[in-house]
């Protein structure tokens, strides 16, 4: 065998065995992120009427309340939200899934980043936190952004016992429009309290 047909051979099966440890060190590093928390894959599920939502454990969080430890979790979801003419506004009071928890008080909201998608003219994105009187929306009539009349999040529980924790939001505006909700927040539950998320 000639010098260069053995060099050849040699950097063939330098090669093939360096892509088999990349490929064997990046799954080992997925997978130790993944039990860390660090990494996770969020696979929202959309109901009938309720918009596509998904939760899970944040295994390496905790919230504390005056020294009482609590579990915390963590929901998105995400739904082109269609308004309906109601008197002289266009609302919608649009479903998001219902966190159901097995004992302790109505979940807490402790942290939110959840945001408003409007298009704007049909070529740009333009995005605004869930804020109220702030938040953009889509004009039907001209595909423009707008400032909505009213945009808001709101978890509904009715107590007695506390284990339905109903997600909705709710927007209004004078003309019609649309808009897509992508919401991102954690909540705090009881520690040990079991949690599943029931969808529409």
């Amino acid at each position: 065998m000639a010098l260069s047909e053995y060099r050849a051979k040699i950097l063939k099966e330098f090669a093939s065995k360096r892509t088999q440890l990349w490929q064997y060190l990046n799954t080992s590093i997925d997978f130790t992120l993944r039990d860390l928390g660090l990494r996770t894959t969020s696979k929202l599920v959309s109901g009938t009427t309720d918009g596509a939502c998904f939760i899970q454990k944040c295994e390496n969080e905790s919230y504390v309340v005056d020294g009482v430890e609590h579990d915390v979790w963590k929901y998105q979801g995400e739904k082109l939200l269609n308004p309906a003419l109601v008197g002289p506004s266009y609302v919608v009071t649009q479903g998001m899934g219902t966190i159901n928890v097995s004992e302790g008080q109505a979940i807490k909201l402790i942290e939110d980043s959840s945001l408003i998608s409007a298009l704007d003219g049909g070529v740009t994105v333009d995005r605004t936190p869930l804020a109220n009187a702030g938040t953009l929306i889509t004009l039907a009539a001209t595909g423009a952004t707008d400032t909505g009349t009213l945009m808001y999040l709101t978890v509904y529980n009715d107590a007695a016992p506390v284990t339905e924790n109903i997600v909705k939001v709710v927007g209004l505006h004078t003309a019609d429009w649309e808009a897509t909700v992508h919401l991102d927040f954690k909540f705090a539950v009881q520690k040990g309290a079991t949690v599943e998320l029931e969808i529409n």
